[in-house]
């Protein structure tokens, strides 16, 4: 109700259209070789929605967001039954169970927390975009194709390593 609360209700909305936007980049554009992967699509998905929700309509929603991340994946991720970002699919079938906290909040938090550590300036004024210049190489050495992770981790590699560390 926008009577109630119209800058969550605006956010909220934005929210889930920010998370279908970067499915343009992030699903589309590049494409995951396989399902073992799934959490590339849905994490960068997550990630981005927070990202253009606050951009877009001024509704900080970051620390909660990132709490609700790290509670429902690190909830999920103290059972026997856990599993990596990553996982071995041999059973198309089976891939609906992979849409699950890992690959979307575990998947988004592990992507913050690279670009938080690449994008990393202490006491500098000036605005580091190592992450996001990362990003946009994966996404045009990938676009109209298919990449995994091990395609992503390379691409950020190499924007990571050209930093100087004192």
């Amino acid at each position: 109700n926008p009577e109630n609360d119209p800058t969550r209700s605006k956010g909220q909305v934005n929210l889930v259209v920010s998370h279908e936007l970067a499915h343009m980049w992030f699903g589309n554009l590049v494409t995951m070789e396989w399902w073992n992967d799934i959490w590339l699509n849905e994490g960068f998905a997550t990630y981005v929605q927070s990202l253009g929700t606050e951009n877009s309509t001024g509704y900080v929603n970051d620390p909660f967001l990132m709490n609700e991340w790290r509670v429902t994946s690190m909830s999920q991720d103290s059972y026997l039954s856990s599993r990596p970002a990553s996982v071995i699919v041999t059973d198309p079938g089976n891939v609906h169970h992979l849409f699950d906290a890992i690959a979307y909040n575990k998947g988004a938090s592990l992507l913050r927390q690279m670009n938080m550590v690449m994008d990393d300036k202490e006491g500098d004024n000036e605005k580091d975009t190592s992450f996001q210049d990362g990003v946009k190489e994966y996404l045009v050495e990938n676009k109209y194709s298919n990449a995994d992770q091990s395609q992503l981790y390379g691409t950020l590699d190499k924007f990571f390593t050209s930093k100087s560390i004192p």
